[in-house]
Parts: C-alpha cells; structure tokens; sequence
C-alpha cells in the first residue's frame, strides 16, 4: 500500500498545480496515477483511503466540496482495485441481450434482403411467425399481426423504423 501511495502523492506534487487550474480534467490525473501504480494487493478501504488523500491534497485549496470528492472517491477507488489486481476490466455492460430482440433482427434483416417493402414486407414478417413488438401492443394497442399494423396509418412509420434500425446494426 506504501507504494501506491508514493506514486498519487508524487503525482499530487507533479500535477496538483495543473489539477487544481483545469478540474474538469481530473478523471484523466487520477487515471494517469492509476495507471502507474504497481500490483500490490490492497483492500477497498485502502484504496478510498489512498485515491481520497490523494483528492484533498489537490483540492482542499481550490474550495471542491465534501460531496464532491466523497462521490469520486469510491469510481476512482473502483478502477485503482482492478489496476492493481490485474484483471482487465469487462467490457460488457448493462443488460445481457435479450434472446427475442436477436430472433426479431434476424427475421427483419432476412425480410429487408429480400427487398420487401411495404404490406410485401409486412406480409413476409406475419408468414415467419413474428409478431409486433409486445411493448407496442401493450403500451399502444398496437394489433398482434404486422399486415394488420401496416393497415393502421399509425404504426407504418414505427414499423419502417423497426426495419431500418434492425438492418443498420447488422453491418456494424
């Protein structure tokens, strides 16, 4: 733990002074000091400790609140962890996909490459089998077939939208 505070409290002194005259650069200081931390182990209370040290010593004479540092302590404190453990951070976040929103992909991209458009489209999207999308149905009353949605005026451009976007993140 030694260690890693030598390297925020030589970089406080290095780098306080630019810090402290462009805050809003502070994510990138802290991670710059993260950054050059050895692999030691350390608990989460000593790295709050070390990252909130290192964040008064900066900033106590610029006049930053409490909150503010208490609120950047623990995302800092998070990523100082993971540097020093050595595991690479995950890169998937949020939600897993949902298993229904891939088969819906790719029974539109199928639809959309055979050039359909229109009730043509919508016609090929009911013979799959697939239905609106439950949330339009839920929220809007939206009705459970595609030929009869493209009947309603209302939902032609919510369903060319569906078309367009689910065809688009296929070429990403």
């Amino acid at each position: 733990m030694k260690a890693v505070q030598e390297v925020f409290s030589r970089h406080a002194e290095k780098y306080g002074q630019q810090l402290r005259n462009a805050p809003h650069m502070v994510k990138t200081y802290v991670r710059m000091a993260i950054k050059e931390c050895p692999q030691l182990p350390m608990s989460t209370d000593q790295a709050e400790s070390v990252v909130k040290t290192y964040l008064d010593s900066v900033f106590t004479a610029k006049g930053t609140t409490w909150g503010e540092i208490d609120l950047l302590t623990p995302l800092f404190a998070r990523e100082l962890m993971q540097q020093i453990s050595g595991k690479p951070r995950s890169h998937r976040t949020g939600r897993p996909k949902n298993g229904m929103v891939e088969i819906y992909r790719q029974a539109i991209q199928r639809a959309s490459a055979k050039a359909l458009t229109g009730l043509s489209y919508c016609d090929e999207l009911t013979r799959v089998g697939l239905s609106t999308p439950m949330e339009w149905q839920k929220r809007e009353g939206c009705p459970l077939r595609y030929t009869d949605a493209w009947n309603q005026k209302k939902w032609r451009q919510r369903i060319a939208n569906q078309k367009s976007q689910y065809t688009r993140t296929s070429s990403k």
